[in-house]
């Protein structure tokens, strides 16, 4: 997933090799794709959160005109303007990419990420036709699409290149009962990445747990590579043979990196259950002292409440699977709202209603999260820590003048 100075260049030569194939040689376009081979390039997962879950690409070798390259789908400028903001919010547009295929490998293997290669059992008027969809795609006005991490990616853009252009249905050999989910095929990848995960796990709502056929599920690399190895191909006359002749190991991943650090030993888990470990502490001080701690509120509110208002925002991204998030009844934006007036009630030593508000809101993220939506880690701690403060308010503080007045009346 890397932008390659030398696209505009090879591209031209491709086109050129295929005008060249129509128009000239004592071999007719077809008898001249006996010389090519294409295969599918399922690379190892990298270090960085783009590349965690890997990478596919198409190889393009023509023996004949000594031209050998790799295309892919996952070019994007890190530089670009606001990029992460809109990666988020699923306005990222990506690119298709050519290089050649030496070049390919010397990338991956300086960054010691493996390759598979799958080289795909293909008619002359397969590969002829495949060959002009990659001249075709490169048209500047289609080269450039608007990326989604789960349906429409590198991998789902490569699959269907090939797919589409065979003169058969293919066939994969597929179990039906496999049924993960989105969250559940990404855990497979990034759960040695426990930060990376969490924040994953954070702006994924309810959609991301919905079950997947084996179709969606072709949007991690390796899972399509799986598929295509036991794949056939139904012809239109009804025979059938295997999508993949032979798969070959260009390269063998050695990208081994130590797991150490602060943030390493510093689990959510961790971090989420020396929070709640803390406000117990407190809690314990205030009860005794009958006294508030009303700026250990404050920080909890704010913090909560403006990580709210990103959940909020998520709602308005263009990737379905972020905009119905249960978490936003623990990490809740009204938090902010009312922050302001928790924290001057408690310095007066009155009940603020906001922290009913809150309870409510808290219980009902409990129960969903038993029936509707897998959480990050560590929330369910956060959601005990502020339980505890809303129960400890009630316990220490009176009630408002305006409910004492109400009581009177009464």
């Amino acid at each position: 997933m890397r932008y390659f100075k030398q696209a505009a260049l090879l591209v031209l030569l491709l086109v050129s090799l295929l005008s060249k194939a129509q128009t000239v040689g004592p071999e007719t376009p077809l008898e001249q794709m006996d010389s090519v081979n294409i295969s599918l390039l399922t690379c190892s997962p990298g270090h960085e959160i783009w590349s965690l879950y890997g990478h596919t690409a198409i190889r393009f070798e023509d023996r004949l005109h000594h031209i050998d390259y790799s295309i892919n789908y996952g070019l994007f400028n890190l530089s670009q303007k606001y990029f992460i903001l809109r990666f988020v919010f699923g306005l990222t547009d990506y690119q298709m990419g050519i290089e050649d295929y030496d070049m390919f490998l010397t990338d991956y293997g300086e960054e010691g990420r493996g390759i598979i290669e799958q080289r795909l059992n293909l008619s002359r008027q397969e590969k002829l036709a495949i060959a002009e969809a990659i001249q075709s795609n490169y048209d500047p006005s289609v080269r450039t699409y608007r990326y989604n991490y789960f349906y429409d990616n590198c991998t789902t853009r490569a699959r269907d290149i090939l797919v589409k252009h065979l003169n058969g249905k293919v066939k994969y050999q597929v179990n039906p009962n496999v049924t993960s989910s989105y969250r559940e095929m990404t855990h497979q990848w990034n759960h040695e990445h426990r930060w990376m995960a969490f924040g994953c796990d954070l702006l994924l709502g309810v959609g991301a747990d919905r079950k997947t056929d084996y179709q969606q599920q072709q949007f991690l690399p390796d899972s399509l590579r799986k598929d295509f190895a036991s794949a056939v191909v139904v012809e239109p006359s009804g025979r059938t043979h295997k999508l993949v002749a032979d798969t070959t190991y260009p390269l063998v991943p050695n990208n081994a990196e130590e797991n150490s650090g602060f943030w390493t030993a510093v689990t959510p888990t961790v971090l989420f259950a020396a929070l709640f470990i803390l406000t117990l502490i407190i809690a314990f001080f205030e009860y005794r002292r009958k006294k508030i701690c009303w700026l250990y509120d404050t920080l909890l509110l704010t913090a909560s409440g403006l990580a709210g208002i990103i959940l909020f925002l998520m709602v308005f991204s263009e990737h379905p699977t972020v905009r119905v998030n249960l978490q936003i009844l623990l990490l809740n934006p009204l938090s902010i709202i009312f922050v302001f007036g928790v924290s001057r009630s408690a310095y007066k030593h009155r009940f603020h209603y906001y922290w009913k508000i809150l309870f409510v809101c808290l219980i009902l993220f409990l129960v969903c999260g038993l029936f509707l939506q897998k959480y990050a880690e560590g929330m369910w701690l956060l959601a005990c820590t502020l339980l505890l403060r809303c129960i400890i308010n009630r316990l220490v503080l009176k009630p408002s003048t305006q409910n004492i007045e109400k009581g009177n009346k009464k």
